[in-house]
């Protein structure tokens, strides 16, 4: 008489998701305050100069240089066509 083998159940392990260094500046309350301050002096997009800026982008990623990234000279009010 033959035993059945059983099969190890494949127990899956929940994914580690280790924020990176841009979705923790963008949940910090110093980036909404500048992006918005940002936004309201000149609503004009940067790139296109035709649409209302929606969004603040980073001239030099953040990934790059995140000492930078609430530096006002790093950053640029685009339109979302051109973000």
């Amino acid at each position: 008489m033959s035993v059945p083998r059983l099969r190890p159940s494949k127990v899956q392990m929940p994914k580690l998701v280790v924020p990176t260094t841009s979705t923790t500046i963008y949940a910090d309350p110093r980036w909404r305050r500048i992006s918005r301050a940002l936004r309201r002096q000149r609503p004009v997009c940067e790139h296109c100069m035709n649409d209302l800026a929606t969004e603040v982008h980073h001239k030099v990623p953040i990934d790059h240089a995140p000492h930078r990234a609430f530096d006002p000279d790093n950053l640029m009010r685009v339109c979302m066509p051109c973000h």
